[in-house]
């Protein structure tokens, strides 16, 4: 359970996005379901967060909207992360995607490598989930969140 300010929904949204999305694919959330849509406007996956956790076991890949994603055809699973982790790269993450890509590269990658190690993840996942973090928080700043 997460224990920060943090919207679970958020952190869900940026969880999806990072392991899921790629340049061009949008991001939304209609609780208590996040997605990622791509340029045609087709949902290319989506995550259940009705517990309230970042690391839902079902991501469903298909076209069209769900109302439950356990009533899509094809699911795959996510890489399992702790929520405390997860919280935790974002509060690093946030706001500072930017500052991070300009410093020179053997800096950057030792920075996002020492995030990932002590979240327990992937240097990959762990740039990924930087690149998403700005991209998320103009996301919901965009709407209201309901949890």
């Amino acid at each position: 359970m997460l224990v920060s300010g943090t919207p679970p929904a958020l952190l869900s949204l940026w969880y999806l996005a990072a392991c899921l999305a790629g340049r061009g694919d949008r991001l939304e959330y209609r609780h208590p379901l996040v997605a990622v849509r791509n340029g045609n406007n087709l949902v290319t996956g989506g995550l259940d967060i009705v517990r309230g956790e970042p690391a839902a076991s079902a991501v469903i890949r298909g076209e069209g909207w769900w109302s439950r994603a356990v009533l899509g055809t094809a699911a795959a699973a996510l890489p399992p992360i702790d929520g405390a982790a997860l919280t935790g790269l974002w509060a690093g993450f946030q706001g500072k995607a930017g500052t991070i890509a300009l410093l020179p590269q053997p800096a950057r990658f030792a920075r996002i490598g020492a995030a990932a190690e002590l979240a327990g993840i992937t240097p990959t996942l762990a740039g990924r989930l930087l690149a998403w973090s700005d991209a998320v928080v103009e996301h919901f700043r965009n709407q209201p969140v309901m949890e």
